[in-house]
């Protein structure tokens, strides 16, 4: 289903899967987002970023499907880290039947390394106390809010 001035379909899944693997997709990433917060008269890295998940109907094809008790659907989840402009820092796919504050600590952990000047992520209230708890104990230099950004 790729438009009809793209490559052959393997070409294209060729160097995606390649791009991915050896993590080009995520350094393309990365500098466009550092470009654009420049452009914006923003630091190239975030300070806060807001962290949600969301979870979606998937089809019996595939791993990691699960089932998500709290909203009555049963698929898959994706966990985005964004900054404050939208723009995307991380995701993460699992199971829906992962609980947000276990997605979110792997997101936690997965982020240390990404940036030096993260100081505290917003995250809702379906994220527990134990990973405010948690983000708190670790010596990651950040913490864990839940609800508005200003508090």
């Amino acid at each position: 289903m790729l438009p009809h001035d793209f490559p052959k379909w393997y070409h294209v899944a060729y160097y995606f899967y390649k791009w991915v693997a050896d993590g080009t997709l995520t350094k393309i990433n990365d500098y466009l987002r550092e470009e654009i917060r420049i452009e914006d008269d923003r630091c190239p890295e975030p300070s806060l970023i807001i962290m949600d998940s969301q979870s979606v109907k998937t089809t019996n094809s595939g791993e990691g499907r699960g089932f998500d008790v709290a909203k009555q659907i049963k698929g898959r989840k994706r966990y985005c880290m964004v900054d404050m402009l939208g723009l995307l820092i991380l995701v993460m796919v699992t199971a829906a039947s992962v609980q947000e504050s276990d997605g979110g600590q792997e997101l936690v952990i997965d982020i240390k390394g990404k940036t030096s000047r993260l100081k505290k992520v917003i995250a809702d209230q379906g994220y527990k106390q134990w990973l405010v708890d948690w983000v708190s104990v670790q010596e990651v230099g950040m913490r864990v809010g839940t609800g508005h950004p200003a508090q």
